[in-house]
């Protein structure tokens, strides 16, 4: 009996929040997912859950997505989702942007600027994300941060059905 290949896909930032829950969407829909993260932001230890339940089908790279380019086979993946950013973007508005589209009240993200609160790591005073560099390389158009929301919940009612 010949099995069916299965769906390859890139996630970039996906050690971050959204990232880990869209490779375990993707995983539990029978894909298999390479994850490009640098973890500044991201745990790898969020991607726990997914490779507990599809280890052999998850591989995590640690690396810049410029960085890790280099070595991903050129169009070996049926899809490609870039969580690290498709335009700047600060972290406050992805917050909101993720709040608004998923039914949350956006007065729950709260702005904190340049605070300094005692334990929290240092930080670059610039922490949007800007991925014009990935952009230049891959061949596959990436989505925008709504695109890939719209996806996710398309792809949970899909699954949940």
């Amino acid at each position: 009996m010949a099995t069916t290949p299965r769906t390859r896909y890139l996630v970039t930032g996906g050690a971050g929040f959204i990232g880990s829950h869209l490779c375990e969407v993707l995983l539990s829909s029978g894909g298999s997912v390479t994850v490009v993260d640098d973890l500044s932001t991201g745990r790898e230890s969020n991607l726990d859950a997914a490779r507990s339940a599809h280890g052999d089908c998850l591989t995590f790279v640690q690396a810049t997505v410029t960085d890790a380019l280099a070595g991903l086979p050129a169009g070996g993946f049926d899809g490609i989702f870039h969580l690290a950013g498709l335009s700047r973007v600060s972290r406050f508005e992805m917050g909101q942007t993720i709040a608004r589209r998923f039914g949350f009240p956006q007065d729950l993200i709260k702005d904190q600027g340049l605070v300094t609160t005692p334990g929290r790591a240092p930080r670059p005073r610039d922490v949007s994300l800007d991925n014009r560099q990935t952009r230049a390389q891959l061949k596959t158009p990436m989505r925008t941060l709504d695109e890939g929301l719209s996806l996710i919940l398309e792809t949970a009612k899909s699954t949940i059905l």
